[in-house]
């Protein structure tokens, strides 16, 4: 169970000299929205971490998740297809997936693979999103 308020971070590095994980993803709820801070890099050593919480999230029913993406610094492949894991996931346990305030490098990220995230909408309570069901 993901508990009402939590830290997990992540890294690509097995060198226990790292000082810094790559990723932390910071959540809490607001309303019926379980708000979920993205911090780092969502790459190839990062990127389970994002679906695991998306898989629980999902499996938990959790009907509105927000991907607060705005201080994300970098997004590799590997980080778009956890992004459109984590939909699917939050999607199999009948809840939404919104991503809020998409970085520069996803956005860029898109445009050179011809991936699209549906349209931008508003959410009550969670600021500006897009949506990514």
């Amino acid at each position: 169970m993901i508990p009402r308020g939590g830290v997990m971070s992540g890294t690509a590095s097995h060198d226990p000299t790292t000082i810094a994980p790559a990723m932390t993803l910071r959540w809490s709820h607001e309303g019926r929205a379980t708000v979920v801070g993205v911090r780092g890099e969502i790459d190839m050593g990062s990127a389970p971490l994002l679906v695991d919480v998306a898989r629980r999230l999902g499996d938990e029913g959790a009907p509105l998740v927000v991907l607060d993406l705005s201080r994300v610094d970098f997004v590799d492949l590997h980080g778009l297809t956890a992004l459109t894991e984590a939909r699917a996931l939050v999607r199999r346990g009948g809840g939404r997936l919104v991503l809020r305030q998409l970085p520069p490098c996803l956005t860029r990220l898109l445009q050179l693979t011809g991936c699209t995230l549906p349209a931008a909408e508003p959410t009550a309570g969670a600021g500006p999103v897009r949506a990514a069901d």
